[in-house]
C-alpha cells in the first residue's frame, strides 16, 4: 500500500486498497483534478487523490448528507 509512504502532491497510484475516507473538497492543481481527504498522515492531516480517473473505487459507492 503505497498510499502509506504518502508524503505530499496528489496521489495517483493503482495500488490502494477500499476503505471509508472523508472526502472534504476537491480542487485543481497544474491541470490535475483531485479530491481533498481527511486524514492522520500527509499535508498537515489532509491527502489528495486524483479525481475523474476512478481511483481507487472512490465513485463507486458514496454517501452524503441531505435535509
Amino acid at each position: 500500500m503505497q498510499y502509506k509512504k504518502y508524503e505530499g502532491g496528489i496521489y495517483s497510484e493503482t495500488d490502494c486498497t477500499s476503505h471509508g475516507v472523508l472526502v472534504v473538497g476537491y480542487g485543481k492543481e497544474d491541470s490535475q483534478d483531485y479530491w481533498l481527504i481527511k486524514n492522520f498522515w500527509g499535508e498537515e492531516g489532509y491527502f489528495r487523490m486524483a479525481r475523474n480517473v476512478g481511483m481507487c473505487g472512490i465513485n463507486l459507492i458514496n454517501t452524503y448528507p441531505y435535509l
